[in-house]
Formats: structure tokens, C-alpha cells, sequence
């Protein structure tokens, strides 16, 4: 199964320092709507109501998208949540036949003081 989060931890993450406290990764058990709710209550418990990121792990489509952000789609705007969701299955050729995605929203992003991209072999093959 591809992992953007396994992909990094078990090449990254897991040989360094970094505490397992301060490494947030969604739950993949949850549907996209409870688990974009579920991150971000876990960030705002933790880091406060404008978190700041050390480190945004970012996944990177089949078609070079990242963020879960598609031209001209309606969450592209999203301000009133710091995590949300897409479950649009015309998306779902885009996220390697997943219909729904989780991702953080426009605050995330803008006040991450690092941003990594990751994404699977099967994901870039198209681009080798």
C-alpha cells in the first residue's frame, strides 16, 4: 500500500532524533471527513490555534499535484479549517484511484517553516 507518511518515517523520520510526540500523521482507519476533523483537533491540542510547522510532509499526485490541491476546485479557497478533505471520486484518477484525500488547508502550508515532497514510486513512474 502506498504511504507517503511510511515512505518518509521509514526512510527519514525514524533514523533521526525527533521525538514520536512531535511527529503528527493522520489516521488512515477514519473516512476522510472524520479524519481531517480528528488531525486537526490533534494539532490544535498540541500546537495551539495557529500552529507553525516545523516540517509539512507533502504527497505528490501521478500528475504532479501536491497538497490534494486540483486547478479550480472549490477547496482551493479553504480558510475556515486548518485540515480538510476531498471525497470527489472524479478526483480519484488523480490520487492513485483513492477518491478520498485529507490534507492540510491554506494556513498549513503558508506557515510551515519547511515543506518536503514524497510520493511513492507509483506514483512518479510516469515522470521517470
Amino acid at each position: 500500500e502506498d504511504s507517503n507518511f511510511r515512505l518518509v518515517n521509514d526512510n527519514l523520520l525514524s533514523k533521526t532524533a525527533i521525538p514520536k510526540e512531535q511527529i503528527f500523521a493522520i489516521d488512515p482507519a477514519l473516512d476522510a471527513k472524520g479524519c481531517a476533523e480528528d488531525y486537526e483537533k490533534r494539532l490544535v491540542a498540541d500546537l495551539g490555534a495557529a500552529p507553525k510547522i516545523d516540517l509539512l510532509l507533502l504527497g505528490m499526485g501521478p500528475d504532479g499535484h501536491t497538497c490534494s490541491l486540483f486547478p479550480k476546485h472549490k477547496l482551493l479557497k479553504e480558510e475556515s479549517t486548518l485540515v480538510t478533505y476531498i471525497s470527489d471520486s472524479s478526483f480519484s484518477s488523480l490520487c492513485l484511484g483513492k477518491s478520498e484525500q485529507v490534507w492540510p488547508s491554506g494556513p498549513i502550508p503558508r506557515s510551515s517553516r519547511s515543506i518536503l515532497g514524497a510520493a511513492p514510486r507509483s506514483a512518479t513512474s510516469r515522470f521517470s
